[in-house]
């Protein structure tokens, strides 16, 4: 029993499960499917049940956990669910009926968009930040007058391209708003 238990937690990490015995033995198989189904989770998924809770001697009502699925795939193949997907970075899992692909992908694309715009602007921040530290650091006299000259100029040409990419990031929401 021992050596089940590290594997068992490695499967668990490796798939993202939170089942434990006490989730196999109250089952509510339904609602975990429905839970499953909104985070986008492959069908295949409930084999990583079957595993864990086979170990206990607790069959897992597939057929249960199918349809909650089902219900749960409703509220993550929507259109604003996908785009919100997109600003955090994560990809469009394959889940979502074949029909509504061609939106859903149109609104991950913009999502996606608008979170690179993000990590530009996080990027000039950094740059910007490291140029008011030189600015605020440099010593008086010639030198220290050019390296605040210099600092003073980049940090506006900064500070403009940061200004459009929230301007640009906006536009990406309002698209996204419209196809509402």
């Amino acid at each position: 029993m021992l050596k089940i238990i590290p594997c068992l937690s490695a499967l668990c990490f490796l798939t993202s499960c939170t089942i434990t015995q006490r989730g196999c033995e109250q089952g509510n198989w339904y609602e975990r499917g429905q839970q499953d189904g909104a985070q986008g989770r492959a069908e295949s998924y409930v084999h990583d049940y079957q595993k864990i809770c086979s170990k206990h001697g607790i069959v897992v009502d597939q057929s249960a956990w199918a349809q909650g699925r089902i219900t749960g795939l409703k509220s993550y193949c929507t259109i604003e669910n996908i785009y919100d997907q997109g600003t955090k970075g994560r990809s469009l899992k394959p889940v979502c009926p074949t029909k509504d692909l061609d939106s859903l992908r149109a609104s991950h694309a913009l999502g996606y968009k608008y979170y690179t715009i993000g990590r530009e602007i996080d990027d000039l921040e950094r740059e910007r930040n490291a140029l008011l530290r030189d600015y605020n650091n440099a010593a008086d006299g010639p030198e220290g007058d050019s390296i605040r000259r210099f600092s003073r100029t980049e940090i506006h040409h900064l500070e403009f391209r940061i200004r459009m990419l929230y301007i640009e990031q906006r536009r990406y929401d309002d698209r996204i708003l419209d196809q509402l």
